[in-house]
């Protein structure tokens, strides 16, 4: 169960307050809360001890993890399921996420038999991760377009960008940027995740 330690709405468990485990996590970071929420969620566990690695690029293996884990931090099933991915190690931290990933069809991978985990993710590759993460949740997208002039509608996540920009998940890099090409680190993919996980529980999307 998810203890709620900080004022709940209708007894809606809230994200663990600050500060995180991580001693290299500064106070002034904009995802410092975030960080200490996912943390105390078990959505991350850091990259050892007592770091978290805040400038270190999300990685296609961790961001299948850190779904994943996402999903059990609402009490939602993430069952794994075989995938045709050949480069995904049976012995990859992740392999079973990938595997629950690929089952609500929330990748598709990078070709018919691969995944790319050691990969970087874009923050294109993001938008389709978290946006597919939400509707596999039974969530719904608002309808209105984001302001971004640097996102192809012909791109394959551009519905998603749109999705996660009017849930608050994302407000770009801009008032019209969303830089769709750029890596996204471990410190954004925080604050994407703890805005995604309180999101979530604000809309109902969460069991227990």
């Amino acid at each position: 169960a998810l203890v709620a330690t900080e004022p709940s709405v209708a007894g809606q468990p809230t994200c663990p307050l600050p500060p995180p485990p991580f001693d290299d996590v500064a106070p002034s970071s904009f995802a410092y809360a975030d960080i200490a929420c996912i943390a105390g969620l078990g959505i991350t566990t850091g990259t050892g001890p007592t770091t978290y690695d805040p400038a270190g690029l999300v990685t296609r293996e961790q961001m299948a993890a850190f779904l994943g884990r996402t999903r059990g931090a609402l009490g939602a099933d993430c069952p794994a399921v075989p995938t045709p991915f050949t480069d995904v190690a049976p012995t990859s931290f992740a392999l079973e996420h990938v595997g629950c990933l690929y089952g609500l069809g929330i990748t598709t991978g990078t070709g018919p038999t691969t995944y790319d985990p050691a990969a970087p993710v874009t923050r294109e590759q993001m938008a389709a991760f978290l946006g597919r993460s939400w509707l596999a949740l039974g969530g719904t997208c608002p309808s209105a377009a984001a302001p971004f002039t640097d996102c192809s509608s012909a791109s394959f996540a551009a519905a998603h960008v749109d999705c996660i920009w009017g849930l608050g998940i994302t407000t770009g890099t801009g008032p019209t940027t969303y830089d769709p090409a750029a890596p996204v680190t471990r410190e954004q993919m925080a604050a994407f995740l703890g805005r995604f996980w309180r999101g979530a529980v604000d809309a109902g999307l969460h069991d227990g």
